[in-house]
């Protein structure tokens, strides 16, 4: 089974429990993602490309020609394009519902406040459902925290 960032780390906090002193989670997939790539014949239009990667932002402005570059290259590649969307479904198809409240160590949600791909209210469904849990809503903010405003990561 694939899947990516987040929904990895929330797997393995609840099948290693003993190895995981904390955790930190931002726009995780595990409950509910819109998918940000949309159809696989679209993944030749460069222009149809920039505008998914600006959707994944706040500003679009984070959307760099090089990012947009390093994407549609990305994508244009088939054996790495099947395993994003193979990642992609497996992520769709097996939340992590039954293992969050089980997840018992300190756990901060970043949540961009403007996530067009896993937006607030999944943040939400994440801080009820885990037990030690703290959210934080970064203002102006998409789905990429790390990106969009890294240096209010850094405290």
């Amino acid at each position: 089974m694939a899947i990516t960032g987040g929904h990895v780390g929330i797997l393995y906090a609840h099948r290693y429990a003993a190895n995981v002193k904390s955790m930190l989670l931002t726009g995780s997939s595990g409950l509910y993602e819109n998918n940000t790539l949309g159809t696989f014949p679209k993944r030749h239009s460069r222009t149809y490309i920039q505008e998914r990667v600006e959707y994944t932002f706040y500003d679009a402005k984070t959307a760099t020609p090089a990012l947009v570059d390093e994407v549609f290259a990305i994508v244009q590649d088939n054996r790495k394009c099947f395993r994003i969307v193979k990642t992609a479904k497996t992520a769709q198809r097996n939340y992590v519902t039954k293992e969050l409240p089980e997840i018992n160590m300190p756990v901060l949600l970043i949540w961009g406040a403007d996530d067009n791909i896993t937006p607030p209210a999944v943040a939400e469904e994440f801080e009820k459902m885990l037990p030690n849990v703290k959210l934080v809503y970064l203002k102006e903010c998409g789905h990429a925290p790390m990106m969009e405003k890294p240096r209010n990561l850094i405290r």
